[in-house]
């Protein structure tokens, strides 16, 4: 799939066309392969010595097949301080984290996860003071540990909320904490990506190891296109995923990239929600390793559904109305609300009137 266009399948209304129409159709079918126009399957044809068409009721639009591209950007954030040997990590190398979570045991002893932009460097106890000591107690505070003002003093309150966090955890209450107990991260609950690598059960941790990596809230979608099928693509159309399990995901078009190197465009895409990542709640189904590929179908013209007629049976006038001829010799003035593949939904003429065709493809 990746970056190739698919054929779209053709679906027209009933025409009831003459046998020049046929030939119009059929060429423009051809000439045509991407675009999309929806309507139930066609009556036998009519013979006149003029060609005609008969007005039905239907639905136009225009699409491309494409791949989508989904991949993450992966950020380094999280130091190991613990020394000595891994007893303990969990089974997958990613995992939700949370303020307080054990991310692994190092000796026996948890490491755990707790917000803030200091790296833990020190043991904090009584008297000791600063902005990691204030993210300590935010720590110790979201846990129900700690009440008390969030002030960078490690006090006696603080002390004690320590030694109650120590005994929850099953080890013992000094009232201090060690620099590798607890490893610092810019938000939680975020999803981590663990080093297997480094954080497996009988390994040996050295000081400063970095060791945990943060996934954003969503991977970044992109299309792959040719120069030709971005040409087609404006900014703002609609595109729907196809995910795991047929889940439908939308997103819009945003920026193009060429790339002359290949000769292909990259097209990113956005979210249709402020709220929600294009995945939605399958996002933690998305490979985190390597790019994963997915079918798409890009609307370049929207549907609109109404009254269908060949693109063929519209005349401009001077005064620039658009109109059509019916098989009486009446003169009528539409409006086009949407056209493609030749076909056009109008307003201006009822379902079942007969048209003229008044050119070729």
């Amino acid at each position: 799939m990746n970056g190739r266009a698919t054929q779209t399948r053709h679906r027209v209304w009933p025409l009831l066309l003459g046998g020049g129409l046929l030939a119009l159709i059929v060429g423009a079918a051809s000439a045509w392969a991407i675009t999309t126009v929806t309507a139930p399957a066609p009556d036998p044809l009519e013979t006149e010595s003029a060609s005609y068409a008969t007005a039905q009721l239907g639905e136009v639009s225009s699409s491309l097949t494409l791949g989508v591209t989904a991949s993450w950007s992966i950020a380094p954030v999280g130091v190991n301080q613990a020394i000595g040997v891994v007893t303990s990590a969990p089974a997958e190398s990613t995992m939700v984290a949370d303020a307080g979570s054990t991310l692994y045991t190092v000796n026996l002893r948890p490491v755990v996860a707790a917000v803030g932009s200091v790296p833990s460097f020190r043991s904090i106890g009584e008297g000791v003071s600063g902005d990691d000591v204030a993210q300590l107690q935010r720590m110790l505070s979201a846990l129900g540990h700690y009440r008390g003002a969030i002030d960078g003093k490690a006090e006696s309150g603080t002390v004690l909320a320590i030694k109650r966090w120590q005994k929850a955890l099953g080890v013992e209450s000094t009232g201090a904490t060690n620099a590798g107990d607890i490893i610092y991260l810019p938000e939680l609950p975020t999803r981590i990506i663990i080093d297997k690598t480094k954080i497996a059960a009988g390994h040996t941790l050295q000081s400063a190891e970095s060791v945990i990596s943060v996934l954003p809230s969503s991977p970044q979608f992109v299309i792959q296109a040719t120069e030709n099928q971005a040409a087609q693509i404006p900014t703002g159309a609609l595109v729907r995923i196809t995910g795991p399990d047929n889940s439908t995901w939308e997103a819009t078009t945003s920026e193009q990239k060429s790339d002359p190197a290949t000769a292909s465009f990259t097209i990113e895409l956005t979210s249709t929600s402020e709220d929600e990542p294009i995945c939605l709640e399958d996002c933690a189904k998305i490979p985190v390793d390597g790019k994963s590929n997915y079918p798409s179908t890009v609307l370049l013209v929207q549907p609109v559904s109404g009254v269908v007629v060949p693109v063929a049976s519209l005349s401009s006038l001077p005064d620039g109305r658009i109109v059509v001829e019916t098989d009486t010799g009446e003169t009528v003035t539409v409006i086009v609300k949407q056209s493609a593949q030749g076909m056009a939904v109008v307003d201006g003429v009822q379902e079942g009137t007969r048209v003229k065709m008044m050119r070729s493809a």
